[in-house]
């Protein structure tokens, strides 16, 4: 559940004795815990308060007790289909939350976030089968939805026709000239835009024959975002990672003869002619009859190759917390 993800990646506090369990019954309480026990551990009384949307001191207690109250609130659904038997908390939810305590500090230095692959789950699982009533679409089993007549339908897979809800997994809804679930194509075969390939390929459009080629790696020469593996072509190679790269249009430019920087506008502070006062606009700045001497700006030129580092990203256990439900 995406709304369990925004908040577990921001909640990792310490609980004695590792994971807690995981059952429908105390998963509020498992997970008010973690949040509450990261915010006092790593957040200031005001970031607390602000997060608790409170004007006055709480303690952990009724840290555990506010935020559990939310979380019920969220998850009203699926506890309710629990507890009819039509849906179950992933059991991998334990390998989630065994990943989201900060190791030695609240703020950490990574090249990824915590528990990126662990927490990359569904958290519910359905129990119905297709055929069986419905009335969400986590209580249906995998590869099944739960359809407006309220019966779990499953996906349709390669040579049925497309669902609304598009296709089984390893398939994509060809709309022409069929409308038609078809398999995803691999590396050499045409295609007539990327959502046809196979993960970790885009079609090359450019080609004469359009096809399905791997993703380019950093520093590989591209023409667009969705050819790069990092999805980011800037300035006419991949960059590394989806961070910015420096180009001429971050470099400041200089004004000629004082070596001062540009403005924003790419234009120089004068002088007024007579008096010598700084201008920009002589009916501005100027007496009558002046006139506003500006200096060039040459425009910004950056030397060298451009080069994407490996980004950092900062964690910081409290202030991720703060997207919590």
């Amino acid at each position: 559940m995406a709304i369990f993800l925004s908040f577990a990646i921001g909640c990792g506090g310490g609980s004695e004795g590792g994971a807690p369990s995981i059952d429908e019954e105390g998963l509020c309480s498992d997970i008010a815990q973690l949040a509450c026990s990261n915010m006092y551990d790593c957040c200031s009384e005001g970031q607390i308060e602000s997060y608790l949307g409170v004007d006055e001191p709480r303690t952990e207690k009724e840290c555990r007790r506010d935020v559990g109250l939310r979380c019920e609130d969220s998850f009203a659904r699926e506890f309710w289909s629990a507890k009819e038997g039509r849906a179950t908390a992933n059991e991998n939810i334990r390998d989630c939350l065994a990943t989201l305590e900060p190791t030695e500090t609240c703020f950490e230095l990574t090249e990824t976030l915590p528990a990126t692959e662990a927490c990359d789950i569904d958290f519910w699982q359905g129990t119905l089968a297709a055929g069986e009533s419905c009335f969400f679409d986590f209580e249906c089993l995998d590869g099944s939805y739960c359809a407006s007549n309220q019966t779990c339908e499953t996906l349709p897979g390669v040579g049925e026709e497309c669902s609304n809800r598009g296709c089984a997994e390893g398939a994509f809804c060809e709309f022409s000239p069929n409308n038609l679930c078809a398999a995803y194509k691999t590396a050499g075969q045409a295609c007539t835009f990327t959502g046809e390939c196979l993960e970790g390929l885009f079609c090359d459009t450019d080609a004469g024959a359009p096809t399905c080629l791997a993703l380019y790696a950093s520093g590989e020469v591209c023409s667009r975002n969705q050819e790069c593996e990092s999805s980011e072509c800037i300035p006419g190679s991949c960059a590394s990672n989806g961070a910015t790269c420096y180009d001429g249009d971050d470099c400041g430019g200089t004004c000629e003869g004082t070596g001062q920087f540009c403005n924003a506008q790419n234009t120089c502070q004068g002088t007024c002619s007579t008096n010598g006062n700084a201008c920009l606009d002589a009916a501005l700045h100027c007496q009558i009859g002046e006139t506003c001497d500006l200096p060039v700006c040459n425009l910004p030129e950056c030397v060298g190759d451009v080069v994407c580092a490996s980004e950092f990203l900062v964690v910081d256990y409290c202030q991720v917390g703060q997207s919590l439900f």
